[in-house]
């Protein structure tokens, strides 16, 4: 980019027509033109839009003689740099708004300022990675959009500008609507709506994919592959704008971070009505301290790589006001009948008005996230936490939901340490096995064992530390374990009835007193090792699928949780991930390794109670009928 201060001839962001010379602190050169695809756009208006440009683009960048787009050492983040002041580049960035689409009559579409617009774009102006967390029409989609298409225009040759939400069709309803509702026919690109892109321009001025700004729907079975969607792509500027982020899989954060922050330029925007620590936003705008570390008082923080910015429907423009300035956002009336049909303190009133997480328990689901973090289960185990001498086991466990009519096969790897001489499982894995392991002459259950085969003799897992889901489809795969690798991995049956084992050392019913099905046990003894802090290194992933899972209808006095096809069809997935968990918990168990809650001083004839248990279980004693679980 040219040096303005050195006053030489003006070769910046488009084809400019020679001859024209500029300085930063000089009055702007009478005739300021610039062409573009045989136009010559409006000297007066466009003149005094292109100046605030340049300036926005000169904020981060210097154009090197090769023209390749350089960091400014000060704002390389990578070398300790810092990134620029928004409140100094939001007197730029509020100047083009106000010339693209508020005078001069040249746009329908007006921005309309308010305290709330305001702050959001002086909040992803000065952080990279910046969230909003905010309540339910605080105007979130139309910030990003206003935002996404500035930063394009200040480059458009080298911006790459990629929005993603849950579907086409919704996306069209929130943040690719307020796109297409500001974009201009003058701009440098082309919209084409029914695709979902603009095409953004070449150096030779040519249209061209490469650049422009593009639509990535992320819900459902394409959220799974977000990562592969986003790899490969380049360019010198990438922003990312990611709508609805709560809605989407935890997969999109880091397919996004993993795959385009290499670019000189990366960054990431993300809005969203709060749902979930550990959804996709949760994980984007956890705080750097942990979320132990803020309160719905807080309306902003430090996260790991920037800021979270908060909107709360209490403090709306409206509210400070006392009356309805802008029609748009929340208003008291709203807001009162809310409080009064949900109650202030559900978690519908704290995503969709206070723009703030939820921590409170729920009696609908098995798991909530509060007694998760209350155990620390979310919580990696720490060097300094494990007894010195203590021996440290390895284990694996896999559900091969491919059999029971799903597309995963989830890998879960854990070890067994010893804290405070108790027997604790931390989680340190979470893989899925792509389809890609397939290969010609073989099906996918036998390149899936021969993958976990090795993976095992590689990190020293012994045959015996490896479990899997044995359920209804799940016997015929048992065969292929035993024929491509050993009879010694475990396969665990969650169909059928609850067991008679005593449930713990302090409570001597039996099992199956207490639980409908033998599926309820498993996951009941899950939850009491997680009570009791002995299940540590959860991922986001397993989190979000355990507390999505509810319980059942009493049937007498015995508990039960909802099968997997209720759940399939009540949230659109499987709890695959979670039912991993749970079969790795199981392993751990049996092998003696978490041995009974300790709780109490255990004496052999408890110990030898659960174990003939389950020698029963495993000779076959149980409930054909139940293989629906």
């Amino acid at each position: 980019m040219a040096n303005l201060n050195a006053g030489k001839g003006v070769e910046d962001l488009y084809e400019w027509s020679s001859g024209y010379e500029a300085v930063v602190d000089g009055p702007m050169v009478d005739e300021f033109h610039m062409k573009w695809e045989g136009r010559i756009w409006d000297v007066r208006v466009f003149g005094e839009m292109e100046r605030n440009l340049y300036m926005l683009a000169m904020a981060y960048f210097d154009e090197g003689e090769s023209g390749k787009l350089h960091l400014k050492p000060e704002f390389d983040d990578t070398k300790g740099g810092s990134w620029p002041s928004g409140e100094e580049l939001f007197v730029y960035f509020k100047r083009v708004v106000d010339l693209l689409w508020n005078e001069n009559g040249k746009s329908t579409r007006k921005v309309i300022w308010n305290e709330w617009c305001e702050r959001m774009i002086i909040g992803m102006l000065g952080s990279k990675y910046c969230g909003l967390a905010g309540c339910a029409s605080s105007g979130k989609s139309d910030a990003m959009a206003v935002y996404g298409i500035v930063m394009y225009l200040c480059w458009p040759q080298k911006t790459k500008v990629i929005a993603t939400s849950t579907t086409m069709k919704m996306a069209k309803m929130r943040i690719w609507r307020s796109i297409n509702e500001l974009w201009r026919k003058d701009f440098p690109g082309k919209m084409v709506y029914s695709d979902c892109v603009i095409k953004g321009v070449s150096a030779n001025g040519d249209l061209t994919e490469d650049t422009g700004i593009l639509l990535m729907p992320a819900a459902g079975g394409a959220g799974q592959e977000i990562d592969s969607n986003f790899l490969g792509l380049k360019q010198e500027r990438f922003i990312t704008l990611l709508d609805e982020l709560s809605e989407l899989p935890v997969s999109v954060v880091n397919g996004c971070y993993s795959n385009l922050s290499t670019n000189t330029w990366f960054e990431m925007k993300a809005a969203s009505n709060p749902n979930s620590y550990h959804d996709a936003f949760g994980v984007f705008c956890k705080p750097a301290k942990g979320w132990a570390s803020v309160t719905e008082i807080d309306m902003e923080w430090e996260t790991a790589r920037g800021i979270c910015l908060r909107f709360d429907s209490e403090k709306s423009p409206n509210m400070k006001a006392g009356r309805v300035l802008y029609p748009w956002l929340p208003k008291a009336k709203e807001i009162e009948h809310a409080r009064k049909e949900f109650g202030e303190r559900s978690r519908y009133f704290f995503r969709m008005f206070k723009g703030f997480w939820f921590a409170g328990s729920s009696d609908e689901t098995v798991f909530n996230e509060g007694e998760i973090m209350k155990g620390r289960a979310d919580a990696p185990v720490d060097k300094s936490e494990i007894d010195v001498g203590a021996k440290e086991e390895l284990v694996l466990a896999g559900d091969p939901a491919f059999t029971q009519g799903g597309d995963r096969f989830p890998l879960i790897k854990g070890r067994v340490v010893q804290i405070d001489r108790k027997s604790v499982l931390e989680i340190t894995e979470l893989d899925i096995i792509k389809d890609d392991i397939d290969t010609e002459d073989v099906s996918r259950s036998y390149s899936a064992i021969r993958y976990i085969k090795k993976r095992c003799v590689d990190e020293g897992i012994p045959s015996s530390h490896f479990a899997f889901d044995m359920t209804g489809a799940g016997i015929p795969f048992r065969d292929i374990v035993v024929h491509e690798w050993s009879s010694l991995p475990m396969g665990v049956m969650f169909g059928g009835k609850a067991s008679d084992m005593q449930i713990s050392p302090i409570d001597p019913r039996m099992a199956s007193e207490v639980y409908s099905n033998r599926v309820t046990e498993l996951w009941a003894r899950l939850k009491g090792l997680m009570r009791e802090g002995r299940i540590r290194g959860l991922t986001s992933e397993i989190i979000q699928e355990l507390c999505q899972r509810q319980w059942d209808e009493m049937r007498g006095a015995k508990l039960k949780i909802e099968s997997k096809k209720l759940m399939k069809l009540r949230t659109g997935k499987s709890p695959d991930i979670a039912d991993t968990l749970v079969i790795l918990v199981e392993l751990c168990v049996k092998l003696g390794l978490l041995g009974e809650m300790e709780t109490v001083k255990v004496d052999e004839r408890t110990n030898d109670v659960w174990r003939r248990s389950y020698e029963n279980m495993d000779s076959g004693a149980w409930d054909e009928s139940g293989l629906e679980y």
